[in-house]
């Protein structure tokens, strides 16, 4: 959420934009797939509308499909670029052509999200333009993987390594995050404590994984940097081969087989956190509901099969504990960020 411009006494006009983009790398069109006979993102759409607060919704797209689809229905799109690394990219594009107070966003590929909630997240917001964004929960842990063409010459993770010693700039790698994000930032660590020094290494920055991953089957890059869950359909396809993850021990399902960073040798791990974050003037009567909400929703069976389907792992935490771990995650990779130059 973001202003615009200042807000006065009048109640703040707030808007919506639901970021949609038609090149999902696991689903392709995923914006237009039908549920029950209406693309999903009118389903996003029309829940948004129900909400008490907004004024206005847009879809923000790349695809002109997704602006006709939208027509059809009678919702209201924009066309943005399609170099946007993300949706957050997008909804800023939106973002400055709107004469607004407040800006939500609002995930595409949320079909049943309870108008209610767009308003307790903004309520706050409406109330006092002046406070920042807080924790809410913190809800899964995924892990990054290293993983090489299927024919490569690189057989495990310390053949890779040994070759970064050697020679660390000759192998490129690729990751679907801006440099000192968490892509890049995997192989920082994982590098820095086997000896090598991150500034070395010389890494390709994509749009998402799928573009990564193409530069990958291509030849273009030597390895990639992903999470589990992007990199598993590629996998169990036989058309690459992971040399090891990040976490403090082994995975299951189609990561059986592939070692830790701590089994090669390497004495690191990497863990990429997912939460939800509100503001922290929310009223009471709001943080319960979210609280309940949330901790309701990690309960269910779609949750618990979606963490095992992608590789995630239930990290829950309340707003308290993931305030305290986010405290200790800043000071982790501070020191790193320090090395690389993104942080004085």
């Amino acid at each position: 959420m973001s202003y615009p411009r200042a807000m006065n006494k009048v109640k703040p006009a707030i808007v919506a934009v639901i970021p949609s983009r038609y090149g999902s790398t696991r689903f392709p069109g995923k914006s237009l797939a039908l549920i029950r006979n209406k693309p999903m993102v009118q389903w996003v759409y029309e829940r948004a509308k129900r909400s008490a607060l907004l004024d206005r919704v847009i879809v923000a797209t790349d695809d002109h499909r997704i602006l006709k689809a939208v027509a059809a229905f009678g919702g209201e799109a924009m066309m943005t670029s399609p170099g946007h690394a993300t949706g957050t990219d997008r909804i800023a594009e939106v973002a400055r052509s709107l004469d607004c107070d407040i800006v939500v966003n609002v995930q595409g590929d949320e079909p049943l999200i309870d108008p209610g909630m767009i308003d307790a997240a903004v309520s706050p917001l409406a109330e006092d333009p002046s406070i920042p964004m807080g924790t809410l929960a913190k809800l899964i842990t995924d892990y990054q993987m290293f993983s090489v063409k299927a024919d490569s010459p690189y057989k495990t993770f310390n053949d890779l390594v040994a070759a970064l010693k050697k020679n660390p700039s000759a192998l490129k790698f690729a990751g679907a995050s801006s440099p000192g994000s968490m892509d890049h930032l995997a192989m920082c660590k994982v590098a820095h404590a086997a000896g090598i020094n991150p500034k070395d290494l010389v890494y390709v920055a994509f749009n998402n994984a799928g573009e990564a991953i193409t530069a990958l089957l291509g030849g273009n890059v030597a390895f990639v940097s992903t999470g589990i869950g992007e990199m598993v359909p590629q996998l169990t396809a036989g058309t690459v081969r992971a040399l090891t993850v990040t976490s403090a021990t082994r995975r299951g399902g189609p990561m059986k087989d592939v070692p830790t960073t701590k089994e090669v040798g390497i004495n690191t791990t990497y863990e990429v956190w997912r939460g939800i974050f509100g503001a922290p003037g929310m009223s009471k009567d709001a943080q319960t509901w979210w609280a309940k909400t949330l901790k309701t929703m990690v309960g269910t069976k779609t949750w618990k099969e979606s963490l095992e389907k992608l590789q995630w792992v239930d990290a829950y935490a309340d707003a308290k504990d993931f305030a305290g771990f986010l405290k200790e995650d800043e000071k982790s990779y501070r020191d790193l960020m320090i090395t690389l130059g993104f942080v004085k």
